[in-house]
């Protein structure tokens, strides 16, 4: 009886700290958005009308990529005032098997807030974002709040004041 009234207790105490802690982590998540894509660079962008879009893409495999997700967080201030959209494009190593869990791992770990896509060969949009920036990764671009391409070699994330200057003359 007495093992019963003080696991009771102590679920009464803790239960609200662990339902906080959920919710907590769901809030998180939903900084990050998973988006299955099958659309060309066009279609792609439509979602996003109305709004300055920076594309981030990378690959797992790329070393360099990876280390400029980490500085997306100073940024948050500035996308988030300034509504900007932040699409990341990932993509794939053709012969590896595990490519989309290891995407989905460093997501996870780094946090970057915005729209995910994993492209694998053959998407209409890996075609098109790869013509578009010249076949290099990293690339970063931008696309007006018309959903064109404006500028299709954009800073990267670290160089931070450069972007946000750039960012600005897509912004009225």
């Amino acid at each position: 009886m007495r093992i019963r009234v003080l696991l009771l207790i102590i679920v009464i105490v803790l239960l609200p700290s662990v339902l906080k802690a959920k919710e907590s982590a769901k809030k998180d998540n939903q900084k990050v958005i998973y988006l299955d894509s099958a659309d060309n660079l066009e279609e792609t962008l439509k979602r996003f009308r109305g709004k300055v879009v920076y594309i981030d893409m990378w690959g797992t495999w790329c070393g360099s990529c990876i280390t400029e997700l980490n500085y997306n967080q100073e940024l948050e201030n500035f996308f988030s005032k300034n509504n900007i959209v932040r699409l990341y494009v990932a993509f794939n190593v053709a012969n590896r098997k595990d490519d989309a869990k290891i995407w989905r791992d460093i997501i996870e770990k780094h946090q970057p807030p915005g729209y995910h896509i994993y492209l694998k060969n053959g998407s209409p949009l890996r075609t098109d974002l790869l013509k578009e920036s010249g076949y290099r990764l990293p690339c970063y671009m931008i696309a007006n709040k018309n959903g064109k391409i404006v500028k299709s070699k954009a800073r990267k994330p670290s160089e931070n004041k450069k972007l946000v200057k750039q960012l600005k003359k897509y912004l009225n």
